[in-house]
This record gives C-alpha cells, structure tokens and sequence, in this order.
C-alpha cells in the first residue's frame, strides 16, 4: 500500500509541475510574438482611466447603457494644415490596398495635414478568424487617447467591426469619451458609429475612408472629405445628380443615426443594437436584391427600431435587383415608412456609390417631406468645434 501511495503522490507532483510549466510558456509565448498581451492593454487602459479591471469578462459586464438620442453630443474640433489625422482599421485588413493606403497619406500630407497610420493598419492581411481584433480594438482607442491626434479616418470597410467592438469594454469607451475628436468612415464602420453615438455621447461621421481618398472614391468624396474636415457645419451639396423627394408626408426632427442598412440590421439583438429613440434614422445599402432589403426592413421594424425613430432619410440603395414578380427596392422602402407611420424622404447623397457626402451622425436635423413631393434635410446644430472658441469656452 505504501508503494502505491508513493507512486500517487510522485505522479500528482509530476502532473502539477507539468500544468505550472505549460502556464508559464504559454504566458512567454504570449508576450513574445509580437501581439499585446491582455495585460498590456488592461495596463493602458487604466492608465487613460483610472481605474482598475479584472479583464475583457468583466469589461463586457460594465459597459454602459446607451445615452439619450435626444441629448447633444460631443464634437470633435475642426482642422487646420499641420494638425495630425490617424488611420486604424477596424473592418477589414489591407489586402490587395497597399497602394491605396500609401496614395492616401501621400494625399493628405499634400494637403498640409501629418499622417499616424496604427501599426494594426500596416500590415494586416484580412482573416477574421485570426484574433487580430484585439489590436484593432487597441489601436482605435490608442488613437483617441492620443492628443495630437486630431481626427481618425478607417482604412476599409468590409468586415470586422463587430468582431473588434467584443474586444471593447467600458474603459475603452471612457477612454474614447474623454478625447472627442471627427472619426470618420461608413459601411462596415457603421457598427462603430452606432456604439459611439449612443455608448460614448460622441458626434461621428458618416464620409470618405483611406482607400477612397487613395484612389478609390469619386471627386464628390473627396472634395466633401476635404472640405468637411475643416468646417463646423454642413448642408446637402446641390447638385443635378440627386435630388431629394418626399417618400410618406410629414415632418420631423431629432439626431440623424444610422448608416449602413445591414450592418444595423446585423446588429439588432447584440449589445451593440442602435437604439436610435427620437431620432431620424438614415440609411443606405449597396448590392442587396429587393427581396433582402425587405428582410432586413422588415427586421428592423420587427424589433422596434422604426417605431422608436421620429423620421426616415433613404440614401441610395444601389446595384439591387428584384426578380419577376417582386417590388422594386423604391416600393420596399416606402412600404417600411407607412408601415411604421414616419415621414421620409428619399435621395440623400450618401452611399457606396460616387455620390458619398461627408454626413455627421449625431447632430440634431429637420427633415420635411411635402405632399407635392418635394423633400428636404436641414442641419440645424454644428458637427465640429473650432478649436480657438473651445479654449476660450474652457477658460
């Protein structure tokens, strides 16, 4: 028996020795590859916030309820030649846009301004499944807490956000609240927009992101991205291109939301939902048939979101189809309006198209959409501050 019991002990030793020899490597494998440890982020995170956590678990539990969509938002502060602009890439990696990201320093330090591109920017090669969005999620907030940096444009859309927004916890986001500053992109970064909105009380826009400006957007983009960095206030460009119609009478008023039609739709159910009360829901979609749009209308009917808006701003749905026997994309729309009893309108120049304003979310509009079938959308509140007027409002 005292045999046996030697034996059991002399293996339960050699088992425990083992378990604390695989912990420890792995802990020295995790710091060695060049990747940020958990520990490291929660270090920088406390650092930016003052204040201590157990790890990502416990970020999730602490995030915070959604702000009021009714209540002003912060802003970030406009821009002059010699400021800094950082590019992240929350959504997808660089894959085959190298050059467009190089076009796309080159053109804004032409224009004056310094460029930080985040090291998760470089070189990332698109693979959702590889874990890279923990750096995407320190990179973003890395970018807000740094001051000299005075707006941040994505990359790319694509896919990912969402993924990299389950990277995020509350220290994160009262990192990011207590450096408001112009974020800029659409598509995939809609997710994004959404949680800064209503999570961070943060004013964010809707316009052209690195590729676009490298090589991949319209002269309308461009010339919008340009402009709009370094204004407070904006108003829908006139033009012969577009015009702006009535889809279901009526006025209102209330904070512009929203975005990318699927990437809102993705989200319902998810902690990253857009609660959008009182506000004037805008949305656009690209390369989705008819009978998609409706479902994912349908979607957002079902779980609430169009009841709770005030009013419905339709951009451009591009590139869809609908088959024999189904209702064009422009019915579908309309249809979802009168279904939930809101005015809307119709022709908003923003998309995925060549017609991609430099729209701000967050900001307290008036849309009007007439029986005679005229419609408009009127900015009636500021997107930016200029950074002379805020020093003399905090002195």
């Amino acid at each position: 028996m005292r045999k046996i019991a030697v034996v059991i002990l002399v293996f339960v030793f050699l088992f425990g020795f083992q378990s604390v020899y695989n912990t420890v490597a792995a802990a020295n494998s995790s710091s060695d590859d060049g990747n940020l440890s958990d520990s490291g982020i929660m270090s920088f995170r406390h650092q930016h916030t003052g204040t201590s956590t157990k790890g990502k678990k416990q970020d999730k539990k602490d995030k915070e309820p959604a702000a009021s969509v009714t209540e002003r938002r912060q802003r970030g502060k406009t821009l002059k030649p010699g400021d800094c602009i950082g590019i992240v890439a929350p959504a997808s990696g660089i894959n085959g846009y190298g050059g467009y990201l190089t076009e796309a320093v080159k053109y804004l330090k032409d224009l004056g301004y310094r460029v930080k591109v985040a090291d998760g920017a470089k070189d990332y090669v698109y693979d959702y499944l590889d874990g890279h969005y923990l750096q995407c999620a320190l990179d973003l907030t890395q970018m807000f807490a740094d001051d000299d940096i005075a707006a941040i444009v994505c990359l790319r859309g694509g896919y990912g956000s969402m993924c990299m927004l389950d990277e995020m916890g509350k220290e994160d986001f009262d990192i990011i609240k207590k450096h408001p500053k112009l974020f800029i992109g659409y598509s995939d970064i809609t997710a994004l927009h959404n949680v800064l909105g209503e999570r961070c009380n943060l004013v964010t826009i809707h316009g052209a992101m690195a590729v676009s400006i490298g090589g991949g957007g319209s002269y309308f983009s461009l010339e919008e991205f340009e402009k709009g960095i370094q204004r407070t206030k904006t108003q829908i460009p006139e033009s012969e291109a577009w015009k702006i119609t009535s889809v279901t009478y009526g006025e209102a008023e209330g904070l512009l939301v929203g975005g990318n039609l699927s990437m809102i739709a993705a989200t319902c159910g998810t902690p990253y939902e857009l609660k959008g009360d009182s506000g004037i829901l805008v949305l656009e979609e690209t390369d989705e048939d008819a009978y998609r749009v409706d479902r994912m209308m349908r979607q957002l009917y079902s779980n609430g979101l169009l009841k709770r808006v005030n009013g419905i701003a339709y951009g451009e749905f591009d590139n869809g189809r609908n088959d024999p026997g189904e209702p064009p994309i422009e019915e579908i729309l309309k249809y979802y309006a009168q279904l939930a009893g809101k005015p809307a309108i119709r022709g908003i120049p923003v998309g995925h198209g060549e017609k991609n304003m430099f729209l701000p979310l967050g900001v307290k509009v008036k849309i009007s959409a007439g029986k005679n079938g005229e419609g408009s959308l009127e900015f009636l509140e500021d997107y930016a501050v200029e950074p002379s007027k805020e020093n003399i409002k905090k002195k």
